[in-house]
C-alpha cells in the first residue's frame, strides 16, 4: 500500500546521496505509466528496470511495480 511504499522508498532508497535515475522511455496507457530507466547510486554500477505505476482517477500514484534486468 501507499504506507508502506514511502516507508521503503524513506528507509532504503531516498536516503541514498548519489540515488538519481535517468527515464530512458515513457509509455502512457490508460492509467498505467511504464518507464524505462537506468538507476545510479544504490549499487557500484548503474542497472536498468522497468518501473509500472498504476494512477488512480486523482492523478496519484495508487500503486508502483519494479523489474529489474536481471
Amino acid at each position: 500500500g501507499r504506507q508502506a511504499l514511502s516507508d521503503h522508498c524513506a528507509a532504503k532508497r531516498f536516503n541514498l546521496p548519489a540515488l538519481r535515475a535517468d527515464v530512458l522511455g515513457r509509455i502512457v496507457l490508460g492509467h498505467k505509466v511504464i518507464d524505462h530507466e537506468r538507476v545510479f547510486g544504490v549499487n557500484e554500477q548503474p542497472f536498468e528496470a522497468a518501473v509500472v505505476y498504476e494512477v488512480d482517477a486523482h492523478g496519484l500514484i495508487a500503486a508502483v511495480w519494479f523489474f529489474n534486468a536481471d
